[in-house]
């Protein structure tokens, strides 16, 4: 299994990274582990990149995806890749292990899960295998996007090509594929399932 992170704190300050014991525990709520002890934040974030899709692809070695998970100044550093950019080097990265994970798969299908940034990532290699004459065949991939933010927010509220200065993202329409794509979100999550018509919302909370 191949499993693609989500934005990450890769390019927050050490001294919040790396010595604040105990603030890398909210990467891991609600997940049941139990006897981790405090965690930094990027032990956390370490540990949920392993996690993600783990229950939706039970007995299988997660293989993460090294990419630079950033969205410029919003990720704590003015040396952070933009959006475009960071999504652009895990597209590449997502490519190369699914080559990879196929050639020496032995005819088994390989399962490739996203969180958050890293559906938007699977997005990107999804429309680059589209047009791949040597792409791998439906039947050797499988894909599982949690919590996809460009199905969600980007694609409710950003018309196609829009961009995002802060965060140096452009919005992308939704891929064509030929791949099974589960989507997978909780309901109202800000991101991935906003309200397409909150002034309702806000209209019935006067009321």
């Amino acid at each position: 299994m191949i499993t693609v992170p989500g934005a990450g704190p890769l390019y927050e300050p050490n001294f919040i990274t790396q010595d604040i014991p105990g603030l890398g525990d909210r990467y891991l709520l609600g997940d049941g582990q139990q006897g981790l002890g405090p965690l930094t934040i990027l032990q956390g974030y370490d540990l949920l990149n392993h996690e993600i899709g783990e229950n939706w692809f039970p007995d299988n070695t997660a293989q993460v995806v090294n990419y630079p998970a950033s969205i410029g100044i919003l990720s704590g550093s003015l040396a952070a890749p933009g959006a475009d950019d960071a999504i652009a080097a895990g597209q590449q990265a997502l490519n190369d292990q699914i080559m990879n994970a196929v050639a020496n798969g032995n005819g088994q299908p390989v399962m490739i899960a996203g969180l958050s940034m890293g559906t938007i990532v699977i997005d990107h290699e999804l429309a680059y295998l589209a047009t791949d004459p040597t792409a791998p065949s439906p039947s050797d991939l499988l894909f599982t996007s949690f919590a996809n933010p460009q199905l969600g927010f980007a694609d409710t509220y950003l018309p196609v090509g829009s961009f995002v200065p802060v965060a140096d993202y452009t919005a992308q329409d939704m891929p064509d594929t030929q791949y099974d794509v589960d989507v997978v979100f909780h309901q109202y999550d800000a991101w991935a399932n906003p309200p397409d018509r909150p002034w309702d919302q806000i209209g019935r909370a006067s009321c």
